[in-house]
């Protein structure tokens, strides 16, 4: 049950940084190093979990593979 809850609260633990960003209209202190890096970790991770059948790992890696995307695309789109 603790992997199920971590699972889900490291996929959402961007959102109140896309919601910043959004909302502000500001990405000006948004590490796109960091969110590069966490979108490539996810991705080799979802690639492993999905081969290996760990579903949870898979959907967790995917949410964050996409909630980093939004982000990056936030922060091309208000980059100052």
């Amino acid at each position: 049950m603790a992997g199920y809850v971590g699972a889900l609260l490291f996929s959402i633990f961007q959102l109140p940084q896309i919601y910043k960003t959004w909302t502000s209209k500001s990405a000006a202190d948004v590490s796109v190093f960091a969110i590069q890096l966490l979108l490539i970790a996810s991705l080799c991770f979802s690639y492993y979990a999905y081969h290996a059948g760990f579903w949870p790992i898979f959907v967790k890696n995917t949410v964050v593979c996409i909630s980093s995307v939004c982000l990056l695309r936030l922060v091309n789109a208000y980059n100052d």
